[in-house]
């Protein structure tokens, strides 16, 4: 359902009541080919602020992709890796309020082994992630690519976003601290 942004301006922001509402993005030849780095910029307004996944494109073993979610009061941007487990960063730094706009960037960079979490500019940075993996492993069912879904996380079955979500953007390279920080103050 759309909703009012950020600054006012109506219909320009989604709304998810937390129980059944998602968006289903489909299977994009552009998203899913995404597999050295990835950059994802939004805009989140929680409602409750435990075990609410935002977003994210995951294969349902974990063998690959990439999630936002929030867990006990935190935000978290995971990606998923070959050994069948995803590893995440948590950004303790800030913690979050209900029904307030934070701007969460997740960026993973393999070539580099880094994962970073912004959240409102401050950064957690990961290293040594070389296990991880924006593509799945094929091999049980070549059949299957696994599309990106906003306001919910289908590894493990649904799990439903309670909260707003405004201008999310999808890069297929690593942003640099100064272009997150300029997301940031983009009005």
């Amino acid at each position: 359902m759309l909703t009012t942004d950020r600054f006012g301006n109506t219909n320009s922001a989604y709304f998810f009541d937390g129980e059944n509402d998602y968006i289903d993005c489909g299977i994009s030849y552009v998203i899913t080919n995404i597999s050295e780095a990835i950059s994802v910029s939004l805009w989140v307004k929680p409602y409750i602020l435990t075990k609410n996944y935002i977003l994210g494109r995951y294969a349902n073993d974990l063998s690959g992709g990439w999630r936002f979610h929030i867990m006990d009061g935190y935000f978290g941007f995971g990606v998923g890796g070959p050994s069948k487990t995803d590893r995440f960063l948590t950004n303790k730094l800030i913690t979050i309020n209900p029904g307030t706009y934070y701007h969460v960037v997740g960026i993973f960079d393999k070539p580099s082994y880094t994962a970073k979490l912004y959240v409102n500019s401050q950064v957690v940075i990961a290293t040594n992630w070389n296990d991880r993996s924006l593509t799945f492993d094929k091999i049980t069912d070549p059949t299957i690519v696994y599309q990106l879904f906003i306001g919910t996380f289908t590894a493990w079955g649904f799990n439903y976003f309670n909260g707003e979500i405004d201008d999310i953007r999808l890069y297929n390279r690593a942003l640099s601290d100064d272009e997150v920080w300029a997301l940031y103050n983009e009005n």
